[in-house]
């Protein structure tokens, strides 16, 4: 029998169709899933999302601690000299940080997840987007926790003037390291060349340097804004490839 979201009604927009059709895919794969395989995956997503909020909370505590005793002095020179030095200009700082922007990572995301759930693999596409979603948390519970204020030392502030978000830790690093670390592990997962493995890890590795060589060039973080970020993505995305290997193989519709 066919569930009637699969089905366009008359007058429908394809969008609209699409969307409906793409939850109608989630929603019964969910429910094809081995049972133990989606309770494995719901309790790697949950202890996952919990242990990388400790680690964030660990990391505001101890750079704040570092703050007080004047460890971080060293981050204002190092700016503006990054400033000095760097071939980048401006400019070219805000095309090369520019993967790491939510308008390109918001589209990617919903793509994947929209292809995951059409192909059939459900927890997969749940992962891509309970996986972003959550790691904008821990990002926002870090802000939350500490109003860093951003530099104010390259185009005085142009580039950090928001005051919606706080520096600590970098969003734009750690969005970076998942979301493309995720996709990128996806693709070796199906190859067994070495080198094309070697290939996809430098694929994210360089896609993150870029990102924090243009947050820092932006003068938009401090340096342990980005090292933080780094770390809280490398966590969040360890889980992630643990949970996806739990119902890796696509549901089959009865």
């Amino acid at each position: 029998m066919t569930d009637e979201r699969a089905t366009r009604q008359p007058g429908e927009w394809l969008l609209v169709h699409a969307l409906r059709r793409t939850w109608w895919h989630i929603d019964e794969g969910w429910f094809a899933i081995d049972r133990a395989d989606r309770h494995r995956w719901l309790i790697t997503m949950i202890a996952g999302f919990a242990i990388t909020l400790a680690l964030t909370v660990v990391l505001v505590i101890a750079t704040r601690a570092m703050e007080r005793r004047g460890w971080l002095a060293w981050e204002a020179p190092f700016i503006k000299a990054f400033e000095r030095e760097s071939p980048l200009s401006f400019g070219w700082a805000i095309w090369i940080e520019s993967p790491g922007n939510g308008v390109v990572l918001w589209p990617l995301v919903l793509t994947a997840t929209a292809v995951a759930a059409w192909r059939r693999r459900t927890l997969l596409a749940l992962t891509i987007f309970a996986g972003f979603v959550l790691l904008d948390l821990a990002v926002i519970a870090g802000w939350q926790l500490w109003p860093r204020e951003r530099p104010q030392l390259i185009a005085a502030g142009m580039a950090s003037a928001s005051e919606s978000f706080s520096a600590f830790p970098s969003g734009h690093v750690s969005q970076t390291v998942v979301v493309y670390g995720l996709l990128v592990a996806l693709w070796l997962r199906r190859t067994r060349i070495h080198g094309e493995r070697i290939f996809g890890c430098l694929v994210v590795l360089l896609l993150t340097v870029a990102v924090a060589t243009g947050r820092l060039r932006l003068g938009a973080h401090w340096p342990t804004d980005i090292a933080a970020g780094a770390i809280i993505g490398a966590c969040w995305l360890a889980f992630l490839l643990r949970a996806l290997r739990y119902g890796s193989s696509p549901y089959i519709r009865k």
